[in-house]
């Protein structure tokens, strides 16, 4: 699927890579039956940027100049569920110093405890764990953060 998902990345505008991955994912007919994904385009000069999902956690914007945080999630079903499937996008921007944090649920779901606080967990350690700097920075979120159990992977995308 990575594969695949690739070369979409490399032949079609931003807006139509989760539309073409689902189609591909349904024509596959896959045994696993559906994906989760989220594509974040960034403009390198304006720190610009559109985020979409396909059931994926939120994505963490982190604020350098106010210390603050938000979520975004725009809305968007599983890869591989529903023909035609839309996906929203999310816009915002990236001020020197900020960071967006893209994670897997592994980073943020446990056992007995509700997703919304793993998020609140994931928030804290980012803005403790960055505020030593971001060298290094998804390592750390994910060796302190991530559940041993699941799947932990994370993208740090820091602008300077």
């Amino acid at each position: 699927m990575s594969g695949a998902f690739a070369g979409l990345l490399s032949e079609i505008p931003s807006a139509e890579f989760l539309p073409a991955a689902n189609r591909y994912l349904i024509r596959q007919e896959w045994m696993e039956g559906f994906a989760t994904c989220v594509h974040l385009t960034v403009d390198l000069d304006s720190g610009d940027f559109e985020l979409r999902s396909a059931g994926h956690p939120p994505a963490i914007q982190l604020q350098a100049l106010s210390g603050e945080s938000c979520a975004h999630q725009p809305e968007g079903p599983l890869l591989g569920l529903i023909d035609e499937a839309e996906f929203e996008v999310a816009r915002g921007s990236l001020a020197p110093g900020d960071a967006v944090v893209i994670y897997t649920d592994g980073m943020v779901e446990s056992p007995g405890r509700d997703l919304a606080q793993g998020i609140d967990r994931l928030i804290d350690g980012a803005h403790r764990i960055l505020g030593e700097g971001h060298q290094y920075g998804a390592q750390r979120l994910v060796d302190e953060l991530g559940s041993p159990d699941d799947d932990r992977a994370l993208v740090l995308v820091h602008r300077t």
